[in-house]
């Protein structure tokens, strides 16, 4: 009998007051990418519930929003996470705390765009938050099956009933908890999405010495684009691997040096690489890199492209701005975030997802983008 009242009093130990069970829905991108929305306040029952809705998704994301509530179905809602393999995600202006950042720590990949707050487990005892070991234990417990060190145990135990100890970049590395850390803002213009926030592009980081600047021509292929005489040259400038079309150029070295010298400022950073289709097929599509967002880890690279389909009378968008990991040595690359623009600039569809590496295909397009950055 005591046990089973500890176990009944363990379900209140990080939420004081609980009015209704939280909000379980699924939903499935354009993409076909299952994502799984938990919210509010979580009670007894909502790990079976949560069961329930895993076992018609194999695959998906867990999006978390909420203030915590009972541990034991937090637990058993971060175990199921865990052995599912789905990766978990608080986004930017949501706040996940107490059991919720409990249920957060199960995720196969754990990405934190918004709040993630942690405290010791408690029990409300007439309306004094007592610090309950046994809880805790539990909580350690579960956080070692989860492979987790005994520092993030600490960690995630260490604030007082009353408050919240915050994770963050800053103390990433002391919490012993790892995470993903929100992907850069696209370097596009969003005024039109939100006029009050000035989105910073990163700081240039080039994959070869920025000195190298002078204009190296590999390739010259003739085409015609609407009925006109074009030339695409194929060229290195500062250790890409570059595509311009002149139309019918008589100095194609001078105008190549003039397009470097002006396309910065008006393409705002973006290096046109390749194209793709053809104007007879009415498929032509123009791509970009933007050169001020390449930022290379050892050899990872991370790096904005657009996609123009001004002339692709197939694609109903105007354009798709794509946040590309490439994987130098092993010909890989994985797409984490897509956002479809409208003629305006006005992003209609933002999408996020897994780092999933896949292999060059060659002769495609991101084949031509591993060979401009790598």
């Amino acid at each position: 009998m005591q046990t089973l009242k500890a176990l009944y009093l363990l379900g209140l130990l990080c939420s004081s007051t609980i009015v209704q069970s939280a909000e379980i829905s699924s939903t499935k991108t354009q993409s076909d990418q299952v994502v799984i929305r938990l919210t509010g306040e979580i009670k007894s029952g909502d790990d079976e519930r949560f069961r329930a809705l895993s076992l018609r998704h194999p695959k998906a994301v867990v999006q978390l929003q909420s203030p915590g509530g009972a541990l034991i179905p937090a637990l058993e809602i971060g175990r199921i996470i865990r052995i599912a393999g789905y990766s978990t995600v608080v986004l930017q202006s949501d706040t996940c705390v107490s059991a919720c950042a409990l249920i957060w720590l199960g995720g196969r990949v754990r990405y934190l765009d918004g709040r993630v707050g942690f405290h010791a487990a408690y029990r409300d005892n007439d309306g004094r938050l007592q610090e309950s070991g046994a809880a805790n234990a539990l909580i350690g417990n579960y956080m070692t099956l989860l492979g987790l060190p005994s520092k993030a145990i600490v960690f995630a135990t260490a604030a007082p009933p009353d408050s919240i100890l915050w994770l963050d970049a800053t103390n990433k590395g002391i919490s012993g908890i790892d995470f993903e850390p929100p992907l850069p803002p696209p370097p596009i213009l969003l005024d039109s999405v939100a006029p009050d926030r000035t989105v910073p592009i990163p700081s240039p980081i080039s994959p070869r010495s920025p000195s190298s600047t002078e204009v190296q021509i590999i390739e010259a292929k003739e085409l015609q684009i609407a009925g006109v005489r074009h030339v695409a040259y194929t060229f290195r400038y500062r250790g890409f691997r570059l595509r311009r079309y002149l139309e019918e150029p008589d100095n194609p070295m001078l105008e190549l040096k003039g397009f470097i010298d002006s396309q910065i400022k008006e393409e705002d950073g973006w290096l046109f690489y390749g194209t793709s289709g053809g104007d007879e097929s009415g498929d032509l599509t123009f791509y970009y890199l933007n050169a001020d967002s390449l930022k290379r880890k050892n050899s990872v690279i991370e790096v904005w492209v657009k996609e123009n389909h001004r002339y692709n009378k197939n694609v109903k968008h105007r354009e798709d701005v794509i946040f590309y990991k490439i994987y130098c040595p092993s010909r890989e690359i994985s797409i984490l975030e897509i956002s479809n623009l409208d003629a305006d600039g006005n992003i209609t569809k933002r999408e996020y997802f897994d780092d999933v590496r896949e292999r060059v295909i060659p002769g495609r397009m991101d084949e031509a983008l591993w060979e401009t950055v790598c």
